[in-house]
């Protein structure tokens, strides 16, 4: 943090400040949905967290730190278990939602020689992602201009849910993933709030029918 008053400076970490701002309200309003709950089974409100590739971190409820900026989430076990295994395809069932940007500003050439785009390079690292997660894995894949919708699936058929990572929905959501073009503004608070809907959903699914029940 080289800005004023400590202030990061690097524009992929203050983007993911601005972004996760619709994570921090959703963790509010869960935490006062759910204080009574907790309140009665005579124990606190767990906290709720969250970290990005680029070391942002945001908790609530807050915890204060005598250091500022030392901690880093992307050190912490949990944050580890949640990036797919380089060494080995033999890891605990994860349920994964992947959110793509796809603006007309991810059209901005990265590269002047390869004249790579950001979105080629996103779409690269999805790809990538998608093809080596486990058959145990369930995963959404969301694609967001203006408005967000499903990669992979048809239609706008509901409730939206992950589903299960075998090999023909991998190629499918690969295929789909490459197929991509860039299209209108980024409006990360419709793309968060279609997350949050569709991870409800899935987890409701999941509660009434049994685990991995997403297809």
């Amino acid at each position: 943090a080289k800005g004023g008053n400590r202030n990061p400076t690097n524009p992929e970490v203050v983007e993911a400040i601005c972004y996760t701002r619709t994570a921090e309200r959703w963790m509010v309003e869960k935490y006062n949905k759910d204080k009574e709950l907790w309140k009665s089974l005579g124990t606190a409100s767990p906290h709720m967290y969250f970290g990005s590739y680029t070391g942002v971190f945001r908790i609530f409820p807050a915890r204060s730190s005598r250091t500022c900026g030392e901690y880093d989430p992307r050190t912490r076990p949990w944050y580890k278990a949640s990036v797919p295994s380089t060494i080995s395809n033999s890891v605990k069932p994860r349920n994964i939602v992947i959110l793509m940007d796809t603006s007309r500003s991810m059209n901005t050439t990265m590269n002047a020689k390869t004249k790579e785009t950001r979105l080629m390079k996103m779409k690269k690292a999805v790809a990538s992602t998608v093809a080596t997660m486990s058959k145990n894995m369930s995963v959404a894949v969301i694609k967001f201009g203006e408005y967000p919708s499903m990669v992979g699936r048809p239609g706008s058929s509901q409730p939206f849910m992950w589903r299960r990572a075998d090999e023909n929905y991998k190629q499918q959501l690969i295929n789909d993933i490459n197929a991509i073009d860039v299209r209108g503004r980024s409006n990360w608070v419709a793309a968060f709030e279609f997350a949050f809907k569709l991870i409800r959903n899935s987890l409701l699914h999941i509660d009434s029918v049994g685990k991995h029940a997403c297809k």
